[in-house]
């Protein structure tokens, strides 16, 4: 199986903890019986959910320690996976009105969706006090968290699109290094010439969703319009010359199809 891979992209949004406007769980009420003064001795549980690797994992459960020794009255239920299928099993949970009462998602798309139902809770209240500490955070990176006036989410961090390539299988191709003016046509003409000279995969299959902006961009367009409401673009062609340029790639030989995708995929998780 073909292994090495030119260009790759990585990218990351804004992460984002979200904290459900009501609970399905019965164990969030409280487990000690507590009266409205709120005794000491009464335990809260709260169910916490988040996907990533290993190592954010171990994190986050130090994170979690932590805390509940400084919360004794506040105990954290974990329930974290990997990123395949997390986002259908929130929106299953959201369905059957049992969503996490904090639980990590990405900007954009989710906050909107949930927000829209009514499904987190506004942290406002909390910052303005002090309860939320959120000292050292830009005001920029807050927004990010924010609908209609609300802030629905904190922010946990932020990074952006990175394009990253192989220097030795570039030098073995015969082609230059490129700079930071290289364009989408300077992309696919590179991972060919790669793919002919080493017979290797030039480039990863473009992951549609998220790249698809950013080929609009150098196109002088945009993926929405300014105010979220339909889309930056008029002309369906792009969206084709898009998926035919990925498309060509893989009948080509030169970026791998979804089911090599997979096949790495799995070898790595056994």
């Amino acid at each position: 199986m073909k292994k090495r891979l030119l260009w790759s992209f990585c990218l990351g949004l804004a992460l984002i903890l979200f904290l459900s406007a009501c609970s399905g769980s019965d164990e969030a009420s409280g487990e000690g019986g507590s009266d409205d003064n709120g005794k000491e001795g009464d335990q809260v549980t709260l169910r916490m959910t988040w996907w990533g690797s290993q190592s954010r994992h171990d994190q986050t459960q130090e994170i979690i320690k932590k805390f509940e020794e400084e919360n004794p009255d506040i105990k954290i239920d974990a329930e974290f996976t990997g990123f395949d299928g997390y986002f259908e099993k929130m929106a299953a949970q959201a369905a059957g009105n049992n969503l996490p009462d904090i639980m990590q998602q990405n900007f954009g798309e989710y906050l909107n969706q949930y927000a829209d139902k009514g499904l987190l809770a506004d942290l406002s209240e909390y910052v303005e006090s002090g309860q939320i500490n959120v000292e050292g955070v830009s005001e920029t990176v807050m927004e990010s968290g924010k609908k209609e006036g609300k802030l629905l989410g904190i922010p946990t961090g932020t990074n952006a699109l990175t394009a990253f390539y192989n220097i030795d299988m570039l030098e073995e191709a015969g082609v230059e290094i490129p700079d930071e003016n290289w364009t989408w046509d300077d992309y696919v003409a590179t991972a060919r010439k790669v793919h002919e000279e080493t017979g290797e995969f030039g480039a990863r299959l473009m992951e549609p969703k998220n790249l698809f902006e950013y080929y609009l961009r150098e196109k002088g367009q945009k993926l929405f319009n300014e105010d979220g409401t339909a889309l930056g673009y008029e002309d369906d062609q792009l969206l084709t010359d898009y998926f035919t340029m990925n498309k060509q790639l893989v009948d080509e030989g030169v970026a791998p199809g979804y089911d090599t995708i997979q096949q790495i995929k799995g070898s790595r998780m056994n």
